[in-house]
């Protein structure tokens, strides 16, 4: 199925066959940058027995991938860094609640070695989480900013694990202003306004921010008066000071420059 990585590893990765957990093999996939999967998913993965193992060697994938996506600016001790900040972050969950499950962290691996640089995999693997929840439906849930305790595919929304509501009307509450909650996604050409919490109508060009949010293509900037204005996305080329300023969303060396999902992703220079 072809879909797009959510780089928050532990979130979600994919389950192979059964005993893909206890396999062991050569990772020939790591660094290839045109996205290329195998037509079925492999019994014969390297084997990712720990939480300590997964964030190595998911470090060690996403940096080859990034060089091999000629990211500009990658960090010369990427792979420390990002095992480490992996470390921590994966290390939060399992500690939060949530279960390790060594074979759908073997596939996770492989499929960062499959994306392309968008992180686009065709995988051919059943999706489910290496970290994952184990409350159910209408079960008692924590929102812990990013994860929950709920299973795969359900959402704690107001303290319960269900899914979460789609296509929200103008008005309807998004986000909680006060905890910034998920609480469902606005309609198509719709924004949440994360200051009053409900989908509004996306603001044009040149029409003041709702809370810090604008409309596809652009961004808040702030004008001469200290006022946030949504202004459009800045070109490759253009002087930048932050990536959410750029189409690419990546600004190096204050400019906008090609910039793949996979770069954005890794330790950086400076």
């Amino acid at each position: 199925m072809l879909r797009t990585l959510l780089l928050s590893l532990a979130l979600v990765g994919a389950c192979g066959p059964k005993g893909a957990d206890d396999a062991t093999g050569d990772d020939t996939t790591v660094g290839d940058a045109t996205g290329h999967a195998p037509a079925e998913c492999p019994a014969d993965l390297p084997q990712v027995a720990t939480l300590q193992d997964y964030a190595q060697r998911s470090a060690e994938a996403l940096c080859a991938k990034a060089e091999a996506c000629g990211c500009p600016d990658v960090a010369p001790d990427c792979v420390a860094g990002e095992a480490a900040s992996l470390r921590s972050f994966l290390g939060e969950q399992q500690a939060n609640g949530l279960e390790f499950d060594a074979g759908c962290a073997a596939i996770s691996v492989a499929e960062i070695g499959w994306g392309s640089c968008g992180f686009e995999v065709d995988s051919p693997c059943e999706s489910c989480a290496a970290l994952r929840g184990l409350q159910g439906q209408g079960a008692a849930c924590q929102d812990f900013g990013g994860y929950s305790d709920c299973v795969d595919g359900l959402w704690c929304v107001k303290g319960r694990c269900g899914a979460l509501p789609l296509d929200l009307a103008a008005g309807a509450p998004c986000v909680d202003p006060e905890t910034f909650e998920l609480l469902g996604l606005c309609a198509d050409s719709l924004v949440c306004d994360d200051v009053a919490g409900v989908c509004a109508a996306e603001p044009a060009i040149g029409a003041a921010c709702l809370g810090f949010s604008c409309g596809e293509g652009a961004f808040c900037a702030t004008d001469a008066g200290g006022q946030g204005v949504c202004a459009a996305l800045l070109a490759d080329g253009e002087p930048c000071d932050a990536d959410s300023q750029c189409a690419s969303h990546g600004c190096v060396a204050g400019r906008c420059v090609p910039y793949s999902l996979v770069c954005r992703l890794v330790p950086r220079q400076g």
